[in-house]
């Protein structure tokens, strides 16, 4: 926008390239920060919506572009353009992401415009804010504030809230016994059952315990992870004999041990808006802490996540 005989003289060509340009970055920017899949065409055309609908607010006879509702409605289109649909749960944290994103953005570059210049360069038309004789540097301020968002943002992300995305509710049943917890998806677990070569469950001993029988529960305190090879002769007899499993595995400083199992009659796995049953799933016993913050309480095996299971003996 600029100034021609005391009158505002709006560019459409520019406001196009200004907006393409930004809506672009901070889609982008999104996507970085959230770790999403993306396609640079896709961003592309969310981009050009937006671009095309800040046009359209400049223009006299289509002021009534600029309410609330049309402006969150053209938001909306734009993440639903730009990225691919997962869930209810991850569009409404791309839209949040999104906004979020935006205002500190235009915020970083309206600041800069009261700090450069004085406040007439910022301009109210149509409903909408503008800056008057926008320079370049403005241009590149602002994309330099986009990318400083996106990088500390990712930085961020992988930090604190990548281990909590990748972590999904885990139930575990036991007849009429039931066991809730939160389960990490660990792409590094390999543990595998011997027998039916099923992808296995680790499970924090402290959340099994109340459900699990007496006997069981002295031999695993007594014990403490050694001398577990005689487990299946103190539960001979009982119902649980028939689930008890042995699972070799391999760690720092021990290259052959042992991790008691438990063999359970369904276990549900909830992602994103679907839950996925598998039965006779093997719940491997650790007597220990498996995330010192209690983000969550087992590790859960990534191919437990697909309604089918590969086995060594094909599908399950």
């Amino acid at each position: 926008m600029g100034i021609m005989g005391g009158n505002p003289v709006i560019y459409l060509d520019m406001v196009l390239a200004v907006n393409l340009v930004m809506d672009w970055l901070i889609l982008w920017a999104v996507a970085l920060c959230l770790r999403l899949p993306f396609s640079y065409m896709r961003i592309t055309a969310g981009a050009l919506i937006g671009a095309l609908y800040a046009v359209a607010l400049v223009l006299p006879s289509l002021g009534f572009l600029a309410t609330f509702g049309i402006k969150i409605l053209f938001s909306l289109v734009m993440i639903g353009v730009a990225f691919a649909w997962r869930s209810w749960q991850l569009y409404l944290r791309i839209l949040g992401c999104f906004y979020l994103i935006s205002f500190m953005a235009g915020g970083a570059v309206m600041g800069v415009a009261y700090l450069v210049k004085d406040a007439g360069a910022i301009a109210t038309y149509n409903g909408v804010m503008a800056l008057i004789n926008f320079p370049a540097g403005w241009l590149l301020t602002g994309i330099g504030i986009l990318v400083l968002i996106s990088v500390i943002g990712a930085s961020a992300y992988r930090k604190h809230f990548q281990k909590f995305q990748y972590s999904v509710p885990l139930t575990v049943c036991f007849e009429e016994s039931t066991v809730a917890a939160r389960a990490l998806v660990d792409t590094g677990n390999h543990l595998r059952d011997p027998f039916s070569q099923s992808p296995v469950v680790i499970m924090e001993y402290g959340v099994l315990k109340p459900f699990l029988p007496a006997e069981l529960n002295c031999v695993l305190q007594a014990a403490k992870g050694k001398g577990l090879e005689g487990l299946g002769n103190v539960l001979r007899g009982t119902p649980w004999e028939t689930r008890i499993r042995m699972l070799p595995f391999h760690s720092l400083g021990n290259r052959q041990g042992l991790l008691p199992g438990l063999v359970a009659d369904q276990v549900y796995v909830e992602v994103d808006d679907t839950t996925v049953c598998h039965r006779k799933v093997v719940i491997g016993i650790y007597q220990g802490l498996l995330s010192p913050d209690r983000q969550y309480q087992a590790l859960l095996h990534p191919e437990l996540l697909q309604t089918h299971v590969t086995t060594g003996k094909g599908v399950a």
